[in-house]
């Protein structure tokens, strides 16, 4: 990959109450990158169940002259391993039952200071950001969560109905979206995605 823009880490966009002609043009610096990676896949089905398995490894890197030195770093969104699995079940000829499992490493992550709650609208002012560590070297923990759940169909010449009654993220796993190190406590924080949550659809279709 090449020409890629990105913002440095030294820039700052400028404010509201600036009258500034600074424009996010002026500020972006360019690089290169590469990702490469290899996808396997497995489908079972007999005429009640149906089984899936993905697996993809893969790796993505950045290059930028104005951060860390020209240094190969991690891309953002870069996970080398992710796994999903599927399986349903056929129980009647209306009630189905699914599961899902994903699996992903974690994402990059360059750890800053907090100095306290994040909230956008009590400021104008961008807040403190003060690296902790070099850009993305360090990692989230690992992604994974469980759904199951029932589908239930109700068809005839006109209307095709369908109700799924589910349970995301089952075993409750607090999955981490981002960290960051909370200078008042002196700890490192985490904030994560939805825990345990029940779900329900409506389908209709003519």
């Amino acid at each position: 990959l090449s020409n890629l823009i990105r913002f440095p880490e030294s820039s700052t966009l400028p404010s509201l109450y600036d009258q500034s002609n600074t424009f996010w043009e002026q500020q972006i610096t360019k690089g290169s990158g590469t990702s490469k990676g290899i996808e396997f896949e497995f489908n079972y089905s007999v005429p009640k169940t149906t089984l899936n398995l993905n697996y993809t490894l893969s790796k993505s890197t950045r290059q930028f002259e104005e951060i860390e030195n020209n240094e190969v770093i991690p891309y953002e969104f870069d996970q080398r391993h992710a796994i999903a699995f599927n399986c349903f079940q056929k129980i009647t000829k209306k009630i189905q039952f699914y599961l899902n499992w994903k699996f992903s490493s974690g994402l990059p992550l360059t750890l800053y200071n907090n100095y306290g709650l994040y909230t956008p609208m009590d400021s104008f002012f961008q807040p403190p950001n003060e690296k902790q560590s070099k850009t993305n070297a360090l990692q989230l923990p690992d992604y994974h969560r469980l759904d199951l759940g029932f589908v239930f169909n109700f068809k005839n010449d006109l209307i095709h109905q369908e109700v799924i009654l589910g349970v995301q993220n089952v075993y409750d796993r607090t999955n981490l979206l981002y960290q960051y190190y909370a200078t008042d406590i002196e700890e490192l924080e985490g904030r994560g995605a939805l825990p345990i949550l029940p779900t329900l659809k409506y389908k209709v279709g003519f």
